[in-house]
């Protein structure tokens, strides 16, 4: 009897410790999802028809030597009382480390420069979609031609043509991002006319805001040149459709189960 009381107090106290690893496992996990698919608006990635989504993970300027500092996730920290307190780089590691990617429809791919290094959700399926729509275009502006299939199979490797030659220039950048091709296309030749697709106010609330939910989501933000113009009334539909299906989804088991 004595024996059996001590292997239930073992295995009772291995429960007890366990528990607040998991909590905190979760609230990252949490915390990381959020962040990438509300305030940095990926989840027009996951869910609607924006093939890409860029988050800033460091900065630094091009001639200083000095590390880049981390990104700091604008109104996500955690009262003191939780222990919890993490920039995205943090969040980053901590989902790459425990949530192995294998999807073949979505990726999270990082991206190195000289003064920045960014973190990419790719919707595979999207960016085909993009590049057979508007092969003729990006072909032209790149100057060669180059095979779709071999495109999209090496897209997880952060040196590949994809990432090297054609997300280097402006328009397909623009495509891909889900500006559409007449903001991409009008980007580069004036923007004094243009006007941000998403108010100050929403973007605003978006990056500070403590607890947030899918009624905060906002628009993705770019530079429009029509009025009215198609792309910011199809995200706008986009994002009540979102709403009503997903408004009390578990965004970490979403995206866990997109990227597995």
């Amino acid at each position: 009897m004595k024996k059996k009381w001590i292997i239930f107090s073992l295995v009772g106290l291995a429960i007890i410790s366990w528990l607040p690893y998991q909590y905190k496992k979760q609230q990252t996990e949490r915390a990381f999802a959020e962040y990438l698919l509300i305030r940095e608006t990926g989840i027009y990635t996951l869910l609607g028809s924006k093939p890409i989504t860029s988050v800033l993970l460091s900065y630094k300027q091009v001639n200083n030597s000095k590390p880049a500092e981390p990104t700091p996730i604008f109104g996500l920290q955690f009262t003191k009382s939780n222990h919890f307190k993490k920039e995205l780089p943090d969040l980053w590691k901590h989902w790459k480390k425990r949530r192995p990617i294998n999807s073949s429809h979505f990726s999270l791919v990082t991206i190195r420069e000289k003064s920045s290094e960014d973190l990419c959700l790719v919707n595979k399926n999207l960016v085909r979609a993009a590049l057979q729509e508007y092969y003729s275009k990006i072909a032209e502006h790149l100057g060669e031609d180059f095979n779709i299939d071999d495109v999209i199979n090496t897209i997880d490797e952060p040196d590949s043509y994809f990432w090297t030659k054609i997300f280097k220039h402006h328009l397909a950048c623009g495509i891909f991002y889900g500006y559409g091709i007449e903001n991409s296309e009008k980007f580069k030749i004036d923007t004094s006319n243009a006007k941000f697709s998403n108010s100050i106010k929403d973007l605003l609330n978006a990056r500070f805001k403590k607890n947030i939910s899918l009624s905060d989501l906002p628009l993705p933000m770019f530079k429009s040149f029509s009025d009215p113009d198609p792309m910011i009334a199809k995200y706008k539909t986009e994002r009540q459709q979102i709403q009503d299906k997903y408004q009390y989804a578990n965004l970490r088991k979403l995206l866990t189960e997109a990227l597995r």
